[in-house]
């Protein structure tokens, strides 16, 4: 992929891979496009999801971040995943959710969209029903 001249990565990125991490902040090069990130060179770790447990009514694990949006982005999409038990049995990969564009319900993922210039605010609620014996771990995958 890359090299484009309108594709927003190659763009953004310029010879810098989509999972290289250019800085060494710890955050790939994609997910810190994909979080909004000024350059390869920005520290992208206070980009990252903050989480936390939403008690009472449907409850869940809460990831609250930005990411570009559609017009943005090009190609790239960022997913959710979560799992019981960091993937061992409980495959992440059984349990993704593309993050939509507007407010929606993807795969059992409540998503609260809000539209803030080039990046949407996401409010993602991972139901607790998810949860086996309690435990329950989210993250974000970006793709190109």
């Amino acid at each position: 992929n890359g090299g484009e001249a309108s594709d927003p990565f190659a763009a953004w990125a310029g010879e810098e891979g989509f999972g290289d991490d250019k800085n060494n902040d710890g955050v790939p090069n994609g997910m810190a496009f994909l979080l909004g990130a000024a350059s390869p060179d920005e520290d992208a770790t206070g980009l990252l999801p903050i989480g936390s447990y939403e008690s009472g009514g449907s409850g869940g694990l809460v990831l609250t971040f930005s990411m570009l949006n559609a017009a943005n982005r090009g190609d790239a999409t960022m997913s959710t995943q979560h799992s019981s038990d960091l993937g061992v049995t409980d495959l992440w990969s059984d349990n993704q959710a593309l993050v939509p564009e507007t407010s929606d319900t993807v795969n059992g993922v409540i998503f609260n969209i809000a539209a803030n210039g080039t990046l949407n605010d996401v409010v993602a609620t991972i139901p607790s029903s998810e949860a086996v014996n309690g435990t329950l771990f989210g993250r974000l995958m970006g793709t190109e």
